[in-house]
């Protein structure tokens, strides 16, 4: 299960720029929790054309109610002197509140963020695994699951700019001494291996949720039809490297009660490079390029300046050849789906 969980982090973090607009009526029940995947209910906007920003607002002493659930799959087959076939689900739910501390002259918004409620659900061949935030009591299964254990109610800070993208992640003492007291290892760590877990968390754990949150958009003037781009850092992928360039469009604007909102598309362009052989010890591994995917729609709520809802789902297929003289030629073949949902509640 940690390679699922690894995997589908990395790709959560390559993609995380893009949404997936789904179908009416479908919505999911995990560990109590039930998050809307639907479109949401609007009605049209006559004036299609009129001009806006996409800027974060958060207004001192609002409350802020963010829902955020993860769906992942992993279809796995390992094909050698005999065969293998591996099938992992997962879905995680969140409850987040997101509170204002200040906005610095520099337009850097200061936000105050805590996590209230998790709810965990994992198949892995048929076994189960599940966590429920104040409902899992065994202290070894709090152990097991002290990466979410420690993230209830210990509030932490983020940074981003008025157009969204996360500046920094800060203030996650709390969170880090939770972890530490659930493994006991408080009194055990150096300073340099805290330093390195706290960034473990905030890469690993904080990161990969608040960035759906608190999506980059585009800091010109748009209207509909209004497109905009942004290229990533190459990233490492198994033996490749993927450049990839997330791109956005307006599709329309949409009235949501008494808020305007902006319905955008989204995609994903991928540049892979790299060789397809890769050679260790006797072994030479042969990988076809790897096929991404990911696309999406994204509501931004313009009355409010924040984001209302979105839906993002990113799909990737790999496939490589191992041989060893003197032995039969092996395979792998992995299809790995995730579907990542905000909404504001």
């Amino acid at each position: 299960m940690k390679k699922l969980l690894f995997i589908l982090l990395m790709i959560g973090l390559i993609f995380s720029g893009c949404g997936k607009k789904s179908g009416d009526g479908d919505s999911s029940n995990k560990a109590g929790s039930t998050i809307d995947t639907s479109s949401i209910k609007t009605s049209p906007v006559e004036n299609q054309n009129q001009k806006f920003d996409l800027r974060y607002k958060f207004d001192k002493g609002v409350d802020y109610h963010y829902r955020m659930a993860s769906f992942s799959q992993n279809n796995q087959s390992i094909i050698a002197d005999s065969s293998y076939y591996q099938n992992m689900k997962q879905s995680t739910i969140y409850l987040m509140d997101v509170n204002l501390k200040n906005i610095e002259k520099d337009s850097v918004i200061n936000l105050t963020c805590k996590i209230t409620s998790i709810n965990f659900e994992a198949e892995v061949n048929g076994k189960f695994y599940t966590y429920q935030s104040g409902v899992t009591k065994d202290s070894s299964d709090l152990e097991k699951f002290a990466e979410y254990v420690s993230l209830i109610n210990n509030p932490f800070n983020v940074a981003i700019h008025r157009t969204g993208g996360i500046i920094n992640i800060s203030n996650i003492d709390q969170i880090m001494n939770k972890f530490l007291i659930l493994k006991k290892l408080l009194k055990q760590v150096s300073l340099i291996e805290r330093e390195r877990l706290g960034q473990n968390i905030i890469e690993g754990s904080l990161k990969p949720l608040v960035i759906n949150v608190f999506r980059e958009m585009t800091p010109n003037t748009v209207a509909k039809d209004s497109t905009w781009s942004f290229k990533q850092p190459p990233a490492p992928f198994l033996i490749f490297t993927l450049n990839n360039t997330n791109t956005y469009k307006i599709s329309k604007l949409e009235k949501y009660k008494n808020d305007l909102l902006a319905s955008i598309e989204a995609g994903l362009k991928t540049e892979v490079k790299g060789s397809t052989t890769y050679k260790q010890g006797g072994a030479i591994f042969q990988f076809k390029e790897p096929q991404t995917s990911a696309s999406g729609n994204i509501y931004f709520n313009i009355t409010k300046g924040c984001i209302q809802k979105s839906n993002v789902e990113t799909k990737a297929n790999i496939f490589y050849t191992k041989e060893i003289p003197g032995k039969p030629k092996g395979s792998n073949s992995e299809v790995i789906t995730s579907s990542n949902v905000v909404e504001l509640l």
